[in-house]
């Protein structure tokens, strides 16, 4: 199974560095709200798309940087992406890691693929004072980070 596995992860990657990108906005949604940042990605990811999503990811923190800040990572429609895209998750990874990333929520997908994929991406150092939980939904996530102090209270409503 793992073979086939690496076998679809060397044809994707082939497939997608030949040119086929996916589009900004389709491969992923971020977001700030008060000290957390939303994360959504959608679909296959592809090395422009996470080079991409580094850029946006690191703009949109900078107001967070120099205080913990916590993100809330959606993988639920994430789809296994070429092999060179880890790479750059890592170093996205241990940006936020430098810059006081202290909490993770993980909405995990339910395709064990996908899992192995967000732990290749993550398989970094990691502070001693990382708190990284998972969740069922959106929902859960927003009350344990209210709990946490990285939401308002106010803001954990009708979402």
């Amino acid at each position: 199974k793992s073979g086939i596995c690496r076998f679809f992860v060397f044809c994707a990657s082939a497939y997608f560095e030949q040119g086929v990108s996916v589009k900004r906005q389709q491969a992923y949604q971020i977001r700030l709200e008060s000290r957390t940042v939303w994360v959504k990605p959608k679909g296959i990811i592809t090395v422009l798309s996470a080079k991409d999503y580094q850029h946006d990811l690191q703009q949109l923190a900078q107001p967070l940087i120099g205080t913990p800040w916590a993100m809330v990572m959606d993988l639920t429609n994430w789809k296994p992406s070429p092999l060179p895209v880890v790479e750059v998750l890592k170093q996205i990874t241990l940006w936020c890691f430098a810059n006081q990333l202290t909490h993770v929520a993980l909405l995990q997908p339910d395709d064990p693929l996908l899992t192995w994929q967000y732990l290749k991406a993550t398989d970094v150092e990691k502070p001693a004072n990382l708190v990284r939980f998972q969740v069922s939904t959106e929902l859960e996530a927003r009350q344990q980070l209210v709990n946490a102090g990285f939401l308002q209270p106010s803001t954990s409503q009708g979402r």
